[in-house]
């Protein structure tokens, strides 16, 4: 009898991961890969709005950092809101975010953020949470 070839379901849930910094980008989506997520990357917060808006339905999570050149984390979410997006976003940040109040977390579809250095354990966990959620209305997939 043959081992199966992946634990992955053939409909695992796609997760747009953003950083600027290569390590940490490629870092994410191995650990995500691994965990039966199908990963996509960007490298700054103005590509993965083009990848969205050219794109609206596959997506049903965004992992992005906070402070990254051309398009913060923060501006990204309220840019794809504004555009009609209901993709859930993760921010990550090694400082909190001055400003973000719940009521313009929720207006952003920002479902949390997670404070840097992430552990892996952190990030599965966070990650399940946020697409767990069911009263959201994700990308549509499905």
């Amino acid at each position: 009898m043959e081992a199966p070839e992946s634990c992955v379901e053939e409909t695992a849930q796609s997760i747009l991961t953003v950083d600027d910094e290569d390590l940490v980008r490629r870092t994410l989506a191995r650990t995500l890969s691994r965990a039966g997520f199908n990963v996509t990357t960007a490298q700054n917060g103005q590509e993965a709005f083009e990848l969205v808006t050219a794109n609206p339905h596959s997506f049903d999570l965004i992992l992005s950092d906070q402070t990254m050149p051309r398009m913060t984390g923060r501006k990204l979410a309220e840019s794809l809101a504004s555009e009609g997006s209901k993709v859930p976003i993760v921010l990550m940040s090694g400082v909190p975010i001055e400003g973000l109040t719940d009521q313009a977390a929720v207006a952003a579809n920002i479902a949390s953020v997670i404070m840097k250095p992430i552990r892996k354990s952190d990030l599965l966990s966070t990650v399940s949470e946020c697409l767990e959620k069911p009263s959201r209305d994700t990308s549509g997939r499905g």
